[in-house]
This record gives C-alpha cells, structure tokens and sequence, in this order.
C-alpha cells in the first residue's frame, strides 16, 4: 500500500481526520479510551460509538476492507499511552 498523508492508506487517514477533528466523536472516542483497562481495537471502539455502519463525512465507512486495522490499532494504542502520561507526569 502506499502512503497517504503519512498513513497506510487514504482511508487509515480519513477515518483518523474525522474522529480526531469531529468533536462529538473525538471526546466519545477518549472517553471509551480512557474507560478501558485495555487498550480497545480500534473495531470495538467504532462500534461502541455506534459508527459500525455510519461514513465519515466524506463517505469513507468507518468499517471497511480497505483500512489497515494493525495500524489503526497502533494509534489507538499510541492515544492511550499518551493519556496515561499526562496523568503520571507531576
């Protein structure tokens, strides 16, 4: 695959622009994070927003056989170590 704005692909980066700049969707998306012992996949994640079956607004599904669920997962990943810093660091 190639990369799209650094990420695996045109919808890794879609799907990521519309969760993290949408604000309804980006605080439900830290809440569900921050809620999780474990670090949620990104697929439970999506559908403990309702987003199973929704596009972002570019018409992108949220759930698709062309995203890269490893990397998206790294992200996801990434997001909750960073929340986990921010509250140990006096």
């Amino acid at each position: 695959m190639s990369k799209y704005n650094g990420w695996v692909s045109y919808e890794n980066w879609n799907v990521m622009l519309w969760l993290n700049n949408t604000e309804h969707l980006y605080f439900g998306m830290m809440e569900v994070i921050e809620a999780r012992e474990e670090v949620p996949s990104y697929i439970e994640l999506i559908l403990c927003l309702g987003l199973a079956n929704e596009n972002t607004g570019d018409g992108t599904p949220f759930l698709n056989s062309n995203l890269d669920y490893v990397e998206l997962d790294k992200h996801i990943k990434d997001m909750k170590l960073d929340l986990s810093s921010e509250t140990t660091t006096p």
